[in-house]
């Protein structure tokens, strides 16, 4: 049997509060880590999909158990799609970075360090 196709699907990663409680002591000021904001990507957020992107690497392009991908990024055998929200495009962007990052992803600091 022959792998054709693989469809993943994902939400975003760890993100800061969209709002918060009428008389909360922690505004918008106070989460500035991640981006910035209410309902920003974390560095948290962000070491999480670079992690997943290890994992679909190690899958697909590493051959554990499937050598389906090229080892270099191709348009022609990926394809990504996000909505237009900060955290969902870096949730993207960090996750690519963990399946083609430098040479192997290894080589890329962890977020937020």
């Amino acid at each position: 049997m022959k792998l054709v196709l693989v469809q993943a699907i994902w939400r975003h990663g760890d993100r800061t509060p969209t709002e918060t409680y009428h008389n909360d002591k922690f505004t918008g000021d106070y989460w500035i880590f991640g981006g910035g904001g209410w309902g920003q990507l974390t560095p948290i957020g962000m070491r999480q999909h670079m992690e997943l992107g290890k994992k679909i690497r190690n899958r697909y392009i590493k051959g554990l158990p499937y050598e389906f991908l090229s080892k270099r990024y191709s348009q022609q055998e990926v394809f990504v799609r996000s909505t237009d929200k900060n955290r969902t495009l870096l949730s993207a962007f960090s996750n690519m970075v963990g399946m083609y990052g430098a040479t192997d992803g290894e080589n890329y600091n962890k977020a937020g360090e």
